[in-house]
């Protein structure tokens, strides 16, 4: 087994670990939606703890499989944090085993095949000498299972009900690249929160390329606030 970090071109870029496909193990599918099918394990068994996964997101967690129609991952409430996120029709083969998992980054990300503490957000992470600006709300995991990076050809879009700050300007994603580094994407694709609801979208690759490469993607959703920080 090997891990490596992998970064894609693109307008908004996805940072990823190499990761093995995982051929099935611990991903249960039970319900199904247009595109994917999917279920949310117990806690014992969270497939976010799949040992070939760099670090275990203990929050919700959901196994499922994508499909090229795409389809919509929700995430259970965590801490007062529930995501639903709609992926595009993309260039999937068969169906790829997919899990997705959050987490707030308060002691709930530990390592499982690697050593390193996962890296959180902060201006000691920033990939940018101007700092990180904005305060991170929580951390999104997505492991494509497969060998194949897979391309979204139409948009991908979050919505999310999280405690978000009442003076927040914006909110949106900040991707981590091949150094452990974070560099934010809120002025590319973020959006303000209505009533604690966030909805942003990711463009299709007309625009940003968007991509899932083989392994497991790093995303954190953060907030500006309106005073700058």
């Amino acid at each position: 087994m090997r891990f490596s970090f992998i970064r894609t071109s693109a307008a908004v870029v996805v940072a990823s670990i190499a990761l093995a496909a995982c051929g099935g193990r611990g991903v249960v599918p039970t319900s199904s939606v247009p595109g994917m099918t999917g279920n949310v394990a117990p806690a014992a068994a969270s497939p976010c703890a799949y040992a070939k996964l760099p670090w275990y997101f203990k929050g919700a967690c959901v196994a499922t499989t994508l499909t090229s129609k795409g389809g919509t991952v929700k995430l259970p409430a965590y801490k007062n944090i529930t995501a639903s996120i709609t992926l595009g029709a993309n260039t999937a083969s068969g169906k790829v085993n997919f899990i997705v998992g959050d987490a707030t980054g308060h002691k709930d990300i530990t390592p499982l095949a690697v050593t390193k503490a996962f890296p959180k957000y902060s201006q000691t992470t920033c990939s940018s000498k101007n700092g990180c600006p904005g305060t991170p709300i929580f951390y999104l995991e997505a492991a494509n299972g497969s060998k194949a990076t897979i391309t979204f050809s139409k948009s991908t879009t979050f919505q999310v009900k999280a405690p978000f700050p009442s003076t927040a300007s914006a909110c949106g994603p900040a991707l981590i690249n091949a150094k452990l580094k974070w560099t934010s994407y809120v002025l590319v694709v973020g959006a303000k929160p209505k009533n604690g609801v966030l909805k942003m979208s990711i463009p299709d690759t007309s625009v940003s390329n968007f991509q899932l490469v083989p392994g497991a993607t790093y995303i954190t959703i953060l907030c500006q606030i309106s005073n700058g920080a």
